[in-house]
């Protein structure tokens, strides 16, 4: 008989705790990952690239990118329907 009230203490703990999270992150929406400006982390106020970024290519970024926009809007209309 001990055994199922700490079993059902544990589930009842872990519950409220789903609870607390649910109701402190009330109204909050998370930004997808579409909505994200490319490169906001990775440039400088002044638009330089930080350090570890020299050699990356920028142009073959970008392209991809917007590779990937397009995809990701055709989804979003097949979705959609």
């Amino acid at each position: 008989m001990e055994l199922r009230w700490i079993i059902l203490g544990v589930v009842l703990l872990v519950c409220g705790a789903i609870a607390v999270e649910a109701w402190v992150r009330r109204g909050r929406r998370r930004r997808r990952f579409a909505e994200m400006r490319p490169g906001t982390a990775q440039t400088r106020p002044d638009g330089e690239a930080e350090l570890g970024m020299e050699a990356t290519d920028t142009r073959l970024v970008d392209e991809a990118h917007k590779r990937n926009q397009i995809i990701e809007g055709r989804n979003d209309t097949i979705i959609r329907r």
